[in-house]
């Protein structure tokens, strides 16, 4: 087998059973293990789409290191979570997406809030609020779009509604078919360093808007 062909047949082993991988290895069989054909072949696949992959260790996990992997076959991209059962998810389904923030202007501080964009369903993570994960559809303004993907960052705006008082914010934005659209949650003031997202009713948020071109 040749080095090329070698190449598409590790990449294919890694790949889902139900991707096109497993031509890689049906094209590389039929031509046999040797000769210019298999060379061919594989290489020709590789270049008409896939599978593409790259992986990254993750040593911040219990029982690290892990390894994830993502997946470009054929233009479907793919993630693995070595974790989850079958641990090969395509984001097409709804992810999920999910992006983290260190803030570090709060009481306690470093504390790290985390987004995800659930089957579609915007999240925030607050540490501090029991429980600790806050739909981010009672945020004002929602019109319940799908969210594709989603982002936040600390934002260090202050003076804007529901809350001129602001101290500490984070901006989380989201992006759907419709375009994309951010808000800006409140995380304490100057009466109150630190107030935890309320659990229920809406969320202290200014109302989703558009990201301006």
């Amino acid at each position: 087998m040749t080095f090329t062909a070698a190449v598409a047949y590790a990449l294919a082993m890694a790949l889902p059973a139900s991707t096109a991988a497993a031509s890689v290895a049906g094209d590389m069989t039929k031509t046999g293990s040797t000769g210019h054909q298999a060379n061919r072949n594989a290489t020709s696949y590789l270049e008409d789409g896939g599978p593409w992959l790259a992986s990254a260790t993750v040593e911040s996990l219990p029982n690290a290191p892990l390894v994830f992997d993502v997946s470009a076959n054929n233009g479907v991209p793919w993630i693995r979570d070595p974790r989850s059962s079958p641990s090969w998810q395509n984001p097409r389904r709804g992810g999920p997406w999910l992006a983290s923030a260190t803030v570090e202007s709060l009481p306690n501080a470093p504390l790290v809030f985390d987004v995800s964009a659930n089957n579609g369903v915007p999240w925030i993570r607050d540490p501090r609020s029991s429980p600790s994960w806050q739909n981010l559809r009672r945020v004002p303004g929602s019109q319940g779009n799908y969210v594709i993907n989603i982002s936040i960052a600390e934002d260090a705006a202050a003076g804007y509604t529901p809350d001129p008082t602001t101290t500490s914010a984070v901006r989380v934005t989201a992006r759907t078919p419709a375009g994309i659209f951010y808000t800006v949650c409140r995380l304490g003031n100057l009466s109150m360093l630190s107030i935890p997202l309320p659990t229920s009713g809406p969320l202290p948020c200014t109302p989703w808007a558009i990201v301006p071109n």
